[in-house]
């Protein structure tokens, strides 16, 4: 079947283009059967389809166990892994198997120089959801992808949690990704009770960047509303240091009150 047009328009229109699966499963593992672009050896051609199945290919079985393998090959290139990330971020929760892999693209080394999509993640921080990115920003950041990824699964990348506490905890570690862990312990919930204690120190930590800060608020308002030590953490927040993450914790008081 000879398909029009580019991978990237098909997960626009998203699942109404479900008959065109089986053709970007061909084009995001690069095989010689792919017809969805006129370049097929083209590793963005690659991301893109792989990204697109996200919307695509929900309905198809083989897509989680596709993506799951171009995530996790260290082979492929950063685009193609990238774009398998940004489809299974997009699978939410039918993604769940596929935390393992997202964690294991954690291992590649951390990017260099400037990055725009981790530029306009920490520009844009707002309560209570996280803000839209763009594939083309992140095209190249394997790393920031899975942890986007993570998030976006929501309570399916439980057993995540102990990574992601480690990753938000390090001192070490860059403002954009010790945001997006806590973020992603706030969409996993109540299973990561078990960093209560170390959220609240992190968050009372002057050294921690605000916006690790804003993620922690996000993450103790929903991992433990009602446990005291949480609470009290917050409250100090709500009146001490900076702007942005005042205004968190004071919106994540109000939302837990109902």
């Amino acid at each position: 079947m000879q398909l029009p047009g580019q991978p990237q328009a098909l997960g626009a229109i998203g699942p109404a283009a479900r008959d065109a699966t089986e053709a970007l499963l061909a084009t995001a593992e690069g095989r010689k059967d792919a017809e969805l672009s006129p370049d097929t050896a083209n590793v963005f051609a690659a991301a893109q389809a792989a990204a697109a199945l996200g919307t695509v290919g929900a309905h198809d079985p083989k897509t989680v166990a596709t993506l799951m393998k171009l995530a996790a090959d260290p082979a492929r290139s950063q685009q193609a892994r990238c774009g398998a990330a940004w489809g299974l971020g997009l699978l939410g929760p039918k993604a769940a198997a596929a935390v393992p892999a997202l964690l294991g693209m954690l291992e590649a080394p951390g990017v260099k120089g400037y990055q725009e999509g981790r530029y306009q993640a920490l520009k844009e921080i707002e309560w209570p959801r996280l803000p839209e990115h763009k594939l083309e920003f992140f095209a190249t950041d394997p790393r920031g992808c899975a942890l986007l990824a993570l998030a976006r699964i929501g309570t399916g990348a439980a057993a995540a949690a102990t990574t992601m506490g480690k990753l938000y905890a390090d001192a070490s570690a860059e403002p954009f990704e010790r945001w997006a862990a806590a973020e992603v312990l706030a969409v996993i919930g109540p299973a990561a009770a078990g960093e209560v204690e170390r959220l609240a120190r992190v968050l009372r930590d002057e050294r921690t960047p605000a916006p690790a800060q804003v993620g922690v608020v996000h993450a103790l308002a929903v991992v433990a509303p009602r446990v005291p030590a949480a609470l009290a953490a917050i409250k100090e927040a709500a009146t001490d240091g900076d702007r942005i993450v005042r205004l968190a914790a004071v919106e994540a008081l109000r939302e837990m009150k109902h």
